[in-house]
């Protein structure tokens, strides 16, 4: 399990709709087409005929901006940087493999280069970790053409992050998880709450502070693969500290 952070520089002003995960996941598939057979296996592995866990999150781009409301987007001007992290060591690889070869890319067709990137994996030894939400946490049932997203004052939020990440541990290390597992919210309240859009579909998620306790290779899993639901969409990143 590894994640690269990459630290770059936009070559102009780098404006980012207020809802740009999709943009941002783009990216992620941009870089990892280095190696195109592997980016398709990611995009395309099913597990029983189902659309198989993608086992990787991103964080939002990191770094100095200016709020412009009138056109609900962000503008960055100086160095920014964004993490990638992946349960599969190989996924990380490719990626760097690609920013060693050309440290350039675009974002949303505005072209930034990096200045540096740091690959590195953190390993817990403790039962627990406390964090902040780098991206929105998002849990959510389906019944029929319905959708029902929980917020952190439902019983069920915190059912199905848990069920959630025993589903993702099953998917890394092929067997079910059976240490203890508990998930908190520390804080969080209305302004936590983010409402935005991917592709044609409104996301409901909620950034704040959480504790994950677990078995270490259980929290391992949160921090590589992400918590709750669409971690390959952007969602349920938690911070690096």
């Amino acid at each position: 399990m590894k994640t690269i952070r990459i630290l770059f520089v936009p070559q102009e002003d780098l404006v980012l709709p207020y809802a740009h995960f999709e943009i941002l996941q783009g990216l992620v598939y941009k870089l990892l087409s280095f190696d195109e057979e592997f980016a398709s296996e990611i995009h395309e592995k099913k597990y029983d005929g189902k659309v198989a866990i993608k086992l990787f999150c991103f964080s939002d781009v990191m770094g100095r901006y200016k709020n412009l409301r009138d056109l609900k987007a962000l503008c960055f001007k100086d160095e920014c940087s964004f993490e990638i992290r992946s349960a599969s060591d190989r996924f990380i690889e490719i990626i760097k493999e690609r920013l060693l070869q050309n440290p350039r890319f675009s974002i949303e067709n505005f072209p930034c280069t990096v200045t540096r990137f740091e690959e590195y994996s953190r390993y817990f030894t403790e039962g627990h970790i406390a964090f902040t939400m780098n991206t929105p946490l998002t849990v959510y049932r389906t019944e029929g053409k319905k959708t029902i997203s929980y917020s952190y004052s439902d019983a069920e939020f915190y059912d199905l992050v848990k069920a959630n990440l025993k589903k993702k541990y099953f998917a890394v290390f092929g067997r079910e998880y059976v240490g203890e597992l508990s998930f908190e919210c520390q804080y969080a309240d209305e302004k936590s709450k983010c409402v935005t859009r991917y592709k044609d579909t409104i996301v409901t998620g909620y950034y704040g502070e959480y504790l994950l306790c677990g078995e270490p290779d259980m929290l391992s899993v949160a921090f590589y693969c992400g918590i709750g639901a669409k971690n390959s969409m952007g969602f349920g990143t938690v911070s690096a500290d």
